[in-house]
């Protein structure tokens, strides 16, 4: 399930990394800023930009494992974010994904997306910024099992 973005307190720029993982969890930025900048050793009002790595080992802090999707698989060329979230098989739509196109990450499942540029759950019929980037990399989240 995707959440709307809590941005509770937080009077600051929301960047992508710790938007999306406020989107997939329902935590404050304010958490999920801190939670970033102690993987990349920066106050949570210092984060910014974050390396792919860090939003793995934050996930995974979080209850998430991740697989990598092979885009390679299915396109000849990266497809834009319109396309890939129009062309998930029903299998994908099912799960959460974590969806990286240029420096920029965003979320999906079902039907919708969501980033730090939404502040909501769209539609992914809807007209929202940056749809046309290409698609880079895509991860399926798991939930870790627990015994």
């Amino acid at each position: 399930m995707l959440h709307p973005l809590n941005i509770g307190d937080w009077d600051r720029t929301i960047w992508c990394a710790p938007g999306v993982l406020s989107i997939l969890t329902g935590k404050p930025v304010r958490e999920t800023h801190a939670l970033l900048g102690r993987h990349i050793k920066k106050t949570a009002e210092d984060v910014t930009g974050v390396p792919t790595s860090a939003i793995k080992l934050a996930l995974y802090e979080l209850g998430f494992i991740l697989r990598e999707v092979d885009l390679h698989a299915r396109y000849n060329a990266p497809p834009t974010l319109k396309r890939f979230l129009r062309e998930r098989s029903p299998a994908q739509r099912g799960c959460l994904m974590l969806v990286f196109t240029n420096s920029h990450v965003g979320a999906c499942h079902l039907s919708y997306y969501s980033d730090n540029h939404t502040h909501t759950v769209a539609h992914e019929n809807d007209r929202f910024k940056g749809a046309k980037r290409p698609v880079e990399q895509v991860y399926t989240l798991y939930p870790i099992p627990t015994e």
